[in-house]
């Protein structure tokens, strides 16, 4: 990170999340911003900053492993899922059984960042959350009755 935050990705995506109206929790060491979700008791999403890329990722992710028995079945859910998606997607890996939603902006050269509107910023970070949370809250349901069988 640079000596001044506001001057990196990272510190202009915490100043972005400090407008939105939710709750958040930052973590410089790691350039992750937790924003906790509107509804008592949900699930939080991960914000990012993958530096080598240039890229802010938004991570919404299930609470528990998917359990090893239940991996092919989820595996097969995901795949069908994102057939139709196209800015946000479900993410799963079938060794650990993590699954996630995950969406990213990235943003191809840094200069244009410092460029748009600050209310645009805002507004371009803030709908990939909502995406995320909305893809996650889509298929909960899904995911709920696949650990059920």
């Amino acid at each position: 990170m640079s000596a001044d935050p506001d001057d990196d990705l990272f510190g202009r995506l915490v100043a972005a999340l400090r407008q939105v109206p939710r709750e958040i929790e930052i973590d410089a060491d790691v350039e992750k911003v937790v924003v906790k979700s509107a509804a008592p008791g949900g699930r939080s999403t991960l914000a990012l900053v993958i530096g080598s890329s240039q890229s802010v990722m938004f991570y919404s992710v299930w609470p528990d492993p998917i359990p090893l028995e239940y991996r092919d079945a989820c595996c097969d859910y995901v795949t069908k899922a994102n057939t139709g998606l196209s800015t946000a997607v479900l993410e799963f890996n079938q060794d650990t059984g993590i699954l996630a939603a995950r969406s990213g902006i990235h943003f191809s050269d840094l200069a244009l960042v410092d460029e748009l509107p600050e209310t645009a910023f805002v507004r371009l970070l803030w709908l990939a959350l909502l995406d995320v949370e909305e893809l996650a809250q889509q298929h909960g349901d899904g995911i709920a009755a696949l650990r059920a069988h």
